[in-house]
C-alpha cells in the first residue's frame, strides 16, 4: 500500500497518474478494437449500428466508474486516519455494496432495453445489429463492475499498477478474440460483443485474484462485513454523488447522440471517431483527477490540509500543460487518426470529424478546473455541487440537442461542449473557494 501523505507532490500525483492514464487508455481500447475491426471487416454500416447504441452502455458503464471511485475516496480517507477496522469495514462495504448495484443495473438494462432503443431513435435498417450488440455486452456489465470494484480498492490504497496490468493482458486478449470472432469466424457485430466481454472477465477475474493474494490487509473476514451504519451511508453518500455525477455526463451525451442519430450515417461515424480521440486526449485530465481524489483523501484523514492545497494547484498546472499538446495533435493528425481508428474512406466523414476535434480542443483549458475541482470537493465532503455542476452539464447538453444542433446541425453538435463548460465551472470555483484549506492550513512536509 502507498503512502500518498509523504514525499514529492508534483512526484507522487504523475507517478499515480501515469498508470492510470494507461489504465483508462487500454480500457478504451476494448471500444477502439471494436470499432477498427468492425469498420474494417464489416464496414460503416455495421460501425454505425454499434455506435448508435453504445451510448447506453456507456452511461451505465460510467455510472459504476463513478461509483467506484467514491468507494475508492472513502477507503482512502480511513488508509490515511491509519484506523484499521473501519478501513476493513469500507473495503468489504465496497464489494457488498457494488456487487449488489452491478447486478441490478444488469437486470434493469436488459429489461429496459426495448424501450431504450426505441428512445435512441436509430434508423430500421441499423437496429438488428444494434439490438445484438447491446443485449451481449449487457450481460458482461457485471464483470466490468467486478473490475471496478476491484480497481477503485487498489486506487484507495494507494496501487494504480495492478489494474493497467491485468487490462493490458485483457486487451490483448480482446484484439485476438475480435478478429477471431469477426474477421476468421463470421459472428459478425455479435462475435466483437462477446469479444469484449470475456476479455472483461478476465481483467475482473484476474484483478481479484491478485488484490487477494498480494494484499493481506485486505484478505476480509467475517467480521469485516457486519454491517456498519455509518460506513455504509458514507460510501452510498461518496459512491453515488460520483456515480451520478459521472452519469450525467453520459446522459448528456446520450441526448446528443439521439440528434446524431437522426443526421445519418456519415455523421454518426464521424461522431465516434472524434469522440473515441477526444477520450484519449482526455485521458490525463481524467488519470490525474483520480490520483487527486486519493491524494486528497489520505492527506485530508492524515490532518496535512496544506499537502491538499498544494495537490490541486499542481495538478491543475500539469494539465495545462498537456492542453498545449492536445493542440498541437488535434491541428496536425486530426485526419490521420480519424481514419486510423474507423477504417472509413468517406472524405465527408473524416471532414466532420476533424472539424469537431479542431473546435473543441480550443477549450480544453476549462477542463482541468472542472474536472479536477470536482474529485478534490467529492474528497473534501462536498457531494452536492459536482453534481449540480454535472447536472448542468447534462441540462445544457439536452437543450441544446432541441434547439441549437437541430437549427445548425451538426455544429451545433460541436458548440454543445464548450457552451456548457463555461457555465458548469462556475459553482464548482465558488464552492472550492469556501471549502480549499487555506495558505495556512496543516503543515506541508
Amino acid at each position: 500500500m502507498r503512502d500518498l501523505t509523504q514525499g514529492n507532490i508534483t512526484s507522487i500525483l504523475l507517478r499515480f497518474a501515469i498508470p492510470i492514464v494507461f489504465s483508462r487508455v487500454f480500457q478504451l481500447f476494448y471500444s477502439l478494437a471494436d470499432t477498427r475491426i468492425i469498420g474494417g471487416a464489416l464496414g460503416d454500416s455495421s460501425l454505425a449500428a454499434i455506435s448508435a447504441s453504445s451510448t447506453f452502455y456507456q452511461l451505465l458503464l460510467t455510472f459504476i466508474t463513478g461509483l467506484t471511485s467514491g468507494f475508492a475516496i472513502v477507503i482512502a480517507r480511513y488508509l490515511g486516519a491509519h484506523n484499521e477496522q473501519p478501513f476493513r469495514r469500507a473495503v468489504a462495504g465496497t464489494f457488498r455494496l457494488g456487487a449488489f448495484i452491478g447486478l441490478a443495473l444488469t437486470v434493469l438494462s436488459l429489461l429496459s432495453l426495448p424501450v431504450m432503443l426505441r428512445i435512441l431513435n436509430i434508423e430500421a435498417a441499423l437496429l438488428p445489429e444494434s439490438r445484438i450488440y447491446i443485449q451481449i455486452v449487457l450481460c458482461g456489465l457485471i464483470l466490468s463492475a467486478l473490475y471496478n470494484l476491484c480497481a477503485g480498492v487498489l486506487y484507495g490504497v494507494g496501487d494504480s499498477m495492478t489494474p493497467l496490468i491485468f487490462l493490458i493482458i485483457s486487451t490483448v486478449g480482446n484484439v485476438a478474440l475480435d478478429l477471431l470472432f469477426v474477421v476468421v469466424l463470421p459472428f459478425g457485430v455479435a462475435g466483437a460483443a462477446w469479444g469484449t466481454v470475456i476479455a472483461q472477465g478476465v481483467a475482473a477475474i484476474g484483478c481479484l485474484t491478485y488484490l487477494l493474494h498480494h494484499y493481506p490487509a485486505l484478505r476480509l473476514h467475517k467480521a469485516d462485513f457486519v454491517r456498519d451504519a455509518a460506513i455504509t451511508a458514507e460510501l452510498l453518500k461518496t459512491g453515488c454523488s460520483c456515480g451520478l455525477m459521472q452519469s450525467m455526463i453520459s446522459l448528456g451525451s446520450l441526448t446528443l447522440q439521439i440528434t446524431i442519430n437522426g443526421l445519418g450515417e456519415t455523421y454518426i461515424v464521424a461522431q465516434t471517431a472524434a469522440r473515441r480521440i477526444s477520450e484519449i486526449l482526455m485521458m490525463p485530465f481524467l488519470a490525474l483527477a483520480s490520483a487527486v481524489g486519493t491524494f486528497t483523501s489520505q492527506n485530508l484523514g492524515s490532518g496535512k490540509l496544506q499537502r491538499v492545497r498544494a495537490g490541486y494547484r499542481q495538478s491543475i498546472l500539469l494539465l495545462w500543460a498537456w492542453c498545449a499538446i492536445v493542440l498541437v495533435i488535434s491541428y496536425t493528425a486530426s485526419p490521420w487518426l480519424i481514419q486510423l481508428i474507423t477504417a472509413t474512406q468517406s472524405q465527408r466523414t473524416i471532414a466532420a470529424a476533424t472539424w469537431y476535434l479542431r473546435i473543441d480542443t480550443l477549450f480544453y483549458f476549462t477542463l482541468p478546473l472542472i474536472i479536477v475541482s470536482r474529485q478534490t470537493l467529492q474528497s473534501l465532503g462536498d457531494q452536492v455541487v459536482p453534481v449540480i455542476s454535472s447536472g448542468i452539464e447534462c441540462v445544457g447538453k439536452i437543450i441544446i440537442a432541441f434547439t441549437l444542433a437541430r437549427k445548425l446541425g451538426y455544429l451545433g453538435i460541436i458548440l454543445a461542449e464548450p457552451i456548457v463548460w463555461f457555465v458548469m465551472v462556475i459553482p464548482l470555483l465558488i464552492s472550492l473557494k469556501q471549502r480549499m484549506p487555506g495558505p495556512d492550513a496543516g503543515e506541508q512536509t
